[in-house]
Formats: C-alpha cells, sequence, structure tokens
C-alpha cells in the first residue's frame, strides 16, 4: 500500500471515529451555556473563568504593566514584565470593550516578557493576568481614549 492512500484511509477513519463517539471538544473546555471560546467572551469574569477555572487572582508587584496615559485606541502598545518564576500563561484584557479578552500567550521555559499591541474602544482599565504554577496573578493600569491623538477630547 502506497504511503499517500494509506494517510488518506488512516485520516478519514480517524476523524469518523472521533465525530461519532464525541471526542471532538473546544480547546478551552465547557462552562455551561456561556461561550468556550474566551476571545468570544462579552465579560471580564468569563473570560477569567474559561482560561482560570475557578481560580482567583491577586495583586502582585512582581506584574508590571505598561501601556502609554493616552492614546487614540488603535494599536495601544502594551508590554506585561514579570519577575515570577514559572510563569505559564499571560493574558491582555481590556475591561471596557466590547471583547474584552485581547491577547493570550502560553510561556514554557521563558522569561515573562510580552509585548503586543491591542485596540481599545474607550477609555478603559488595562489588566494583566499571569498565570505561574497553581496561582494567578494580575497588574492594572487605567488608559484615557483621546480622540483625534491629541487628548483635547478625553471622554
Amino acid at each position: 500500500m502506497k504511503r499517500r492512500s494509506f494517510l488518506k484511509i488512516s485520516g478519514g477513519c480517524a476523524i469518523a471515529l472521533t465525530s461519532v463517539t464525541g471526542l471532538l471538544k473546544p480547546v478551552f473546555g465547557y462552562v455551561g451555556t456561556h461561550a468556550t471560546n474566551p476571545f468570544e467572551s462579552t465579560s471580564e469574569k468569563e473570560v477569567l473563568q474559561i482560561l482560570f477555572g475557578g481560580m482567583q487572582a491577586t495583586y502582585n508587584d512582581d506584574v508590571r504593566i505598561e501601556v502609554p496615559l493616552q492614546s487614540n485606541g488603535i494599536a495601544v502598545p502594551v508590554k506585561v514584565k514579570c519577575g515570577i518564576d514559572g510563569v505559564g500563561l499571560i493574558a491582555i484584557l481590556t475591561k471596557n470593550n466590547r471583547y474584552p479578552l485581547n491577547s493570550v500567550l502560553r510561556l514554557q521555559g521563558a522569561d515573562a516578557y510580552y509585548s503586543i499591541r491591542i485596540r481599545v474602544e474607550k477609555s478603559s482599565p488595562i489588566i494583566a493576568y499571569v498565570k505561574a504554577g497553581n496561582s494567578v496573578y494580575f497588574a492594572a493600569t487605567e488608559m484615557k481614549f483621546s480622540h483625534g491623538g491629541y487628548g483635547s477630547h478625553l471622554e
């Protein structure tokens, strides 16, 4: 039997088997009747439930978030620095966005430094959640949304 025909047959059987037995599940798990994709969630509470389960987040001085004080909301630079060992996940949320989750980064054996540009819809707290071991930590900062880019029309 040729390799390509074997892969076609075995791949088709695997898909049929998993769909029949119900082994295909969302990546982030089930949360009742709510969304299972954290990027589609409309509340911060739902996002945290999907990403961290029932774990409570505590404030930690070793987690630092840097955001400009004001911006027009398009491509806002965000930097997260963390002095905690064993960081496995960094999530950035914008509390007042329609969909609060901006970004999720999974780490393994790397320094906990993350830099990204996000979209902000209106003045809002921007929160960085860091999971290290069996604990979740956070840091937050406020960013003012400015129309026109000069800060003359703050909300």
